[in-house]
C-alpha cells in the first residue's frame, strides 16, 4: 500500500513494475527539482540523481528533454504546456467614441472627406471659369472654407439652398450627403452597440501574441522552457528573453499582484497540474491561451544500458493499454487536487475577460469620450481664432457674419469675419 507522501500516477506504474519484477521502491528526492546538466559534467536534481546512478529511474512531470547518457522509457501520458494569463481588461471609456470603427474605416472616412473637399474645390472653379449664372457661397472661395463644408457635411450639417436647381455643385452636394448620412447611420448603429456591449482589449491566445504583448512570463524551474531552447523562431527567441525563473514565495506574490503569466501543465484529461502558487481567487482573473506553447509527453528517464529498461517499457505499455493511467490520474485529482482550483479554471474558460454581469450605475466616466471631443473642439476652435486675429487685424469694424460662411460650422471655428 503506498503512502499518501509516495503517490502519483508515475508512482503507480512503478509500482506495477515492482510487482512484476520483484522489487521495492525507495525514494531518492533533491531540492533541485528536475535539475541540470552542466557543461562541466556535473548535474543536480533529477537528471543528475539517474546520470550519478543515485537512482535507477527519474520521474515527476518529466518530459522528452535530451541528455547524453540517458534513455526514455515509453511515455505514457500527453502535456501540454501553456500559460496563465491576465484576462482582457475593458478599454478605456475615452476610447468609446472611436471604438465603433477599426482603424481602416476611420482612414476610409477620412478619405472620403478629403476626395468631398477636392471634388467640391475643382467643381466650384471649373463653373466660376465657364459659367456666368454661377454664384458661389462664400464659404467656397476659399479652402478653409471648402474644407470645413465637407467636414460639415461628415456630421450631417447641410449648406442652405442657394444653388440654382439643376446646379451641377447642387448634385455633387447631395451625392456626398447621401454617402455621409449612410455613414453615421453605420457609426450611430456601432457606437450603441458598444455602448450596450463594453468592448475589451484582444485576449492573448498563441505565442505570438504573448510575444507582441511583450508581458513577461515565469516558472519555478528552467525545466518549463527546456523543450523551447533549441528553436530558431524569432518569435520564440523574443518570448524567451521575457522568462523568468523565480521561487514559489516570490510567484505567489506576483499571481496576487497581476501583470505576469505563469506556465502550467494541462494534462491528457483536461486538467491543471497543481502549483504551491495557484488559488482558485487567483485564477478567477487569469485565462488560458488557446494555443498551448507546446505539445509533450511525460515519461521517466533511465541510464543508457538500465536493465530495467524492457520491462519497464513492457508496464507502462500495459497500463496505458488497460486505461490505469486515466483512472490514475482522476483519483490523484480526487485523493489530493484542490476541487476549488479545478473548478476555478474551468469557470475561467468560459469567461475570457473580467466582465461585470450585474446592472452598472450610469456614471461621469462613461461619457468622457463626449467630453473629450468637447474639450478638443472647444481648444482647437479657440487656437485658430487667435491665430486668425494674429495673422489677420481688423481693419475697420465688425461686418458681422452670414451662416454660409461658416458653413453650419461656426460654433466649432467660425467666429466671424473681419473685412
Amino acid at each position: 500500500m503506498l503512502s499518501p507522501a509516495l503517490d502519483g500516477v508515475e508512482i503507480r506504474v512503478m509500482d506495477a513494475f515492482c510487482v512484476a519484477a520483484n522489487c521495492q521502491l525507495s525514494p531518492v528526492t533533491d531540492d533541485d527539482l528536475w535539475g541540470e546538466l552542466y557543461e562541466n559534467g556535473t548535474s543536480i536534481g533529477i537528471v543528475g540523481n539517474v546520470l550519478q546512478d543515485n537512482a535507477d529511474v527519474g520521474l515527476g512531470a518529466v518530459y522528452l528533454w535530451y541528455y547524453e547518457h540517458i534513455e526514455f522509457v515509453f511515455p505514457y501520458m500527453p502535456s501540454k504546456v501553456t500559460v496563465l494569463l491576465p484576462k482582457p481588461s475593458p478599454l478605456p471609456e475615452w476610447k468609446v467614441p472611436i471604438a465603433p470603427f477599426d482603424w481602416v474605416l476611420w482612414l476610409s472616412l477620412l478619405g472620403s472627406i478629403v476626395l468631398a473637399a477636392i471634388v467640391l474645390f475643382l467643381m466650384n472653379k471649373c463653373l466660376l471659369k465657364y459659367s456666368r449664372s454661377h454664384i458661389p457661397p462664400r464659404e467656397f472661395e476659399s479652402v478653409s472654407g471648402i474644407i470645413l463644408r465637407a467636414v460639415g457635411m461628415a456630421v450631417l450639417q447641410s449648406p442652405e439652398n442657394i444653388f440654382t436647381n439643376g446646379s451641377t455643385l447642387r448634385i455633387a452636394l447631395t451625392t456626398f450627403q447621401v454617402f455621409f448620412l449612410l455613414y453615421t447611420t453605420i457609426y450611430s448603429s456601432a457606437l450603441s452597440s458598444v455602448l450596450t456591449i463594453p468592448r475589451y482589449y484582444p485576449p492573448i491566445d498563441n505565442m505570438r501574441d504573448l510575444y507582441l504583448s511583450g508581458l513577461p512570463w515565469a516558472a519555478d524551474h528552467i525545466a518549463w522552457v527546456t523543450t523551447l531552447k533549441e528553436a530558431d523562431d524569432p518569435i520564440i527567441k523574443g518570448l524567451l528573453g521575457n522568462f523568468a525563473v523565480f521561487d514559489q514565495e516570490t510567484l505567489t506574490v506576483l499571481s496576487k499582484k497581476g501583470g505576469h503569466g505563469f506556465t502550467i501543465e494541462l494534462t491528457n484529461g483536461g486538467h491543471v497540474s497543481e502549483a504551491a502558487f495557484l488559488a482558485a481567487d487567483m485564477i478567477n482573473n487569469l485565462h488560458t491561451m488557446k494555443q498551448p506553447m507546446y505539445h509533450t509527453y511525460s515519461t521517466m528517464i533511465i541510464r543508457k544500458g538500465s536493465p530495467y529498461a524492457d520491462e519497464l517499457r513492457k508496464i507502462v505499455h500495459r497500463c496505458i493499454d488497460t486505461g490505469l493511467v486515466q483512472m490514475w490520474e482522476s483519483m490523484m485529482l480526487t485523493s489530493y487536487g484542490s476541487s476549488s482550483i479545478q473548478t476555478a479554471f474551468q469557470l475561467s474558460k468560459k469567461s475570457r475577460s473580467n466582465e461585470h454581469t450585474g446592472l452598472v450605475k450610469l456614471k461621469l466616466l462613461h461619457t468622457q469620450g463626449a467630453f473629450f471631443i468637447l474639450i478638443l473642439g472647444t481648444v482647437t476652435g479657440t487656437i485658430i481664432f487667435f491665430m486668425e486675429c494674429f495673422f489677420h487685424p481688423r481693419r475697420g469694424g465688425f461686418n458681422g457674419y452670414r451662416q454660409d460662411d461658416v458653413g453650419g460650422l461656426g460654433i466649432l471655428v467660425g467666429l466671424g469675419y473681419y473685412a
